[in-house]
């Protein structure tokens, strides 16, 4: 057993993680390996749900290791995950778990809806991720907004004029399919980057911005866990990269 002493993180539970994490190297299916070590170390609904977004198979760490772009992206159009991003940097703002997943990349447990009180953030949350897409200098912007979602619309009409402001050129469309639409432009347009932490679009786009990780470290927002520590995940040059590139 590895004894670690964070926030909210039983030794329980990194075990569990250790096990599930090498199950998964060795090939066995995601939904019934997270059953068997959920049910072997009977972890409640909110453990099993950060295993299941924040620990990977070694192979998938390295192919999407192998994806991540750390530096400014002059020459490419970022494609941003609208909601992805917009829901994790609210939930950061208002002082919510953010968990370093062993793919480098930050998330946290909370839905990917809106909440009604969610709603006093979204501006200030806007002008977070346009600062930081502002510091690594992309060719342009296009989110991708789930059209789904109530008052995307005035959504969007609010990240172009926050962007905007700021001299970035944006646009964006509305989609009832974001996900499908994110990878297929990732892999239809060459000069294309792609920003989420939804670990299905990082597998099958291209090239990749942790910006969810971006804005931990914009926030100066410490990990309830850290999660590459653990399995020493190869993160430092791709940290040291970004935090060169917005000075």
């Amino acid at each position: 057993m590895i004894l670690l002493n964070w926030r909210n993180i039983t030794n329980k539970l990194i075990d569990a993680a250790i096990d599930y994490k090498y199950l998964l190297t060795k090939g066995y299916p995601q939904k019934s390996t997270l059953d068997f070590v959920s049910t072997r170390y009977t972890l409640s609904k909110q453990e099993r749900l950060l295993l299941f977004r924040c620990i990977h198979s070694n192979q998938y760490v390295s192919e999407v290791g192998s994806k991540l772009m750390c530096t400014k992206i002059n020459n490419f159009v970022l494609l941003l995950d609208f909601y992805n991003i917009l829901i994790s940097t609210i939930n950061a703002l208002r002082g919510g778990e953010v968990y370093l997943c062993d793919d480098c990349v930050a998330r946290d447990l909370r839905g990917s809806k809106l909440r009604e009180d969610d709603y006093s953030y979204l501006l200030n949350a806007l002008k977070v991720v346009a600062s930081i897409v502002k510091a690594l200098e992309p060719l342009n912007v296009l989110a991708i907004v789930d059209k789904n979602v109530s008052h995307s619309s005035e959504h969007s009409m609010a990240f172009v004029r926050e962007f905007e402001s700021l001299g970035l050129r944006c646009a964006f469309e509305l989609t009832s399919t974001p996900d499908s639409k994110l990878i297929r432009y990732s892999k239809e347009f060459a000069n294309t980057i792609v920003a989420t932490s939804d670990s299905v679009v990082m597998m099958y786009s291209l090239r990749i911005v942790p910006m969810t990780t971006y804005i931990m470290f914009f926030l100066n927002v410490k990990p309830a866990f850290d999660f590459t520590q653990l399995f020493n995940s190869d993160c430092s040059k791709c940290f040291d990269q970004f935090k060169h590139a917005i000075h």
